[in-house]
């Protein structure tokens, strides 16, 4: 996979990178069956303004843990899925407008489309709902062009909250709101 450091560049901060040793790559991790680590790093905004996303073991272990837990589910009921955002380290999170407390920046969150023509985000919404107890998810978010689906921080209960996101601002999920296919 490219570097999450230099993406590529093999040069990082003016020296040679010393996370993929001026290869510009690094081994990929298959996180679970059918979801790897590169999957969950890859940012276009931090690859176009060269910031790194490079995980901690701690966000690494959440990042396993949202693959299997959330992905993996969600992959088995409605088949191919794409992840759009997974892991957003602090700078790439502030590039892309992120909350200060976004899920994104600990591991436990992804933005992710079903790819299977005809499947719709407010089919995804709706089976995540009847689906809280066995998922356990801490938040869903129908974002309109994407699902975010969150898991809950280690030691805390999952919150359960369903929203939808129009205009930059956050309400209760309405699978009736006419926004909402």
């Amino acid at each position: 996979m490219l570097c999450p450091m230099c993406w590529g560049a093999k040069v990082y901060a003016g020296q040679d990178c010393q996370n993929c040793l001026a290869t510009g790559v690094v081994a990929d991790a298959q996180l679970s069956p059918h979801f790897l680590l590169s999957e969950l790093l890859y940012s276009e905004n931090a690859v176009r303004h060269g910031v790194p996303n490079v995980p901690s073991d701690a966000q690494l272990a959440n990042l396993v843990l949202v693959a299997t837990d959330l992905l993996e589910p969600i992959r088995a009921q409605f088949g191919p899925i794409h992840v759009s955002s997974g892991l957003r380290v602090p700078a790439v999170n502030a590039l892309v407008g992120g909350s200060d407390t976004s899920a994104h920046v600990e591991g436990n969150a992804a933005d992710i489309n079903v790819i299977v023509p005809g499947v719709t985000r407010k089919q995804v919404m709706g089976w995540l709902i009847a689906n809280k107890g066995m998922l356990m998810w801490d938040q869903i978010i129908y974002e309109g062009t994407w699902v975010h689906v969150a898991r809950y921080k280690n030691g805390l209960s999952p919150r359960g909250q369903a929203l939808m996101m129009f205009g930059g601002a956050y309400f209760p999920y309405d699978a009736n709101d006419p926004r909402v296919h």
